[in-house]
């Protein structure tokens, strides 16, 4: 499980949710069900991932948007 966080995390730095989403997901699927753990857990596991990585540098999304919000601030 360890592996598959950080992976996500570092395909998060780069990619958009959307594309790890979709190249990820189906890859790692079948392992966490054969692993057999809860789905629910996996997917909030996954998207708390997502959301640190679309924080993170080096692409850091949310900094670009918040430049368009507040284009004075520094």
């Amino acid at each position: 499980m360890l592996l598959i966080i950080m992976a996500c995390l570092s395909a998060g730095l780069p990619f958009e949710w959307p594309a790890i989403i979709y190249l990820f997901l189906p890859i790692f699927m079948p392992v966490v069900i054969a692993l057999k753990y809860d789905l629910v857990w996996f997917g909030a596991l996954v998207a708390v991932n997502l959301q640190t990585a679309f924080l993170s540098p080096p692409v850091a999304m949310s900094a670009y948007y918040l430049k368009a919000v507040v284009p004075d601030w520094e």
